[in-house]
């Protein structure tokens, strides 16, 4: 039930379950507790529910790596220059994704155009008496009339996909969206904390060495957008959802801790 264990994750108490995947086996990262339940930390699923061997990763202290993680977004992630810096780069993102689909588009409608005059032509020469609508002759008649279907279809999620609803905001809108972020992260309200994670980040994936965040331009762009500076509302537009359909534009910007 996929929608069951998304559900459960939010939910969570903890404040990075549902995010933290193992680097090795991809596995989610489950709470863990050890002497009594006095400590907790976060450990590789495989290791828990199949055996030791399952997956060599290691296990983090919960309280460790939920601070690593809110502090390495509050010093390189909520800063206004950052901010700057990948809404730059989204908006090129975004401009060269738009003239790919402007090229495609163009192409989709001049073959529609070519079977088009086919199909019209072989009804005209079948009218005029100078072929029989035979069984080969109708077979064509249909793959013409399947592939202008299919064009069709094509050329509509093509238009859908260019007419995103993406709103603009200006200096002041990102600086509140920074400004109220720092205060979640720095105001010890986990619910809060998780709610803003859940927001701004696709997973974190755990490694040896490393902790790796990975984050959705667009995701982020979006939540800013629609930010609520008076209930300090985080929520994930439902552009989001019909943007990644087509995988085409789905970066994920990267910090290392």
């Amino acid at each position: 039930a996929p929608c069951k264990k998304a559900h459960q994750s939010i939910g969570s108490p903890s404040l990075l379950t549902g995010l933290v995947k193992c680097h090795y086996c991809g596995c989610n990262f489950v709470i863990n507790t050890g002497k009594s339940g006095t400590y907790k930390y976060y450990k590789c699923r495989n290791r828990i529910k199949e055996t030791v061997h399952a997956c060599d990763n290691c296990q983090i202290p919960k309280n460790m790596l939920d601070q690593a993680v809110i502090d390495e977004l509050r010093k390189n992630l909520f800063i206004e220059p950052v901010i700057n810096s990948i809404l730059g780069d989204l908006q090129s993102d975004v401009s060269n994704h738009m003239k790919n689909l402007k090229i495609k588009l163009l192409g989709l409608n001049k073959k529609k155009v070519y079977l088009g005059n086919k199909h019209y032509s072989l009804i005209d020469k079948i009218a005029d008496s100078e072929i029989d609508l035979n069984e080969y002759v109708q077979r064509n008649l249909d793959t013409y009339k399947n592939e202008m279907r299919e064009i069709d279809n094509n050329i509509s999620q093509l238009n859908s996909r260019m007419g995103l609803p993406l709103k603009k905001f200006g200096s002041k809108q990102k600086r509140l969206f920074v400004d109220a972020c720092k205060h979640i992260l720095l105001g010890g309200n986990e619910e809060a904390t998780k709610a803003l994670l859940n927001a701004v980040i696709e997973k974190i994936v755990i490694k040896k060495n490393m902790i790796l965040i990975q984050g959705n331009k667009l995701k982020l762009m979006a939540n800013i957008a629609c930010f609520d500076i008076r209930n300090l509302k985080f929520r994930v537009p439902s552009l989001i959802s019909i943007w990644q359909r087509g995988q085409d534009l789905n970066l994920r910007p990267s910090l290392g801790l």
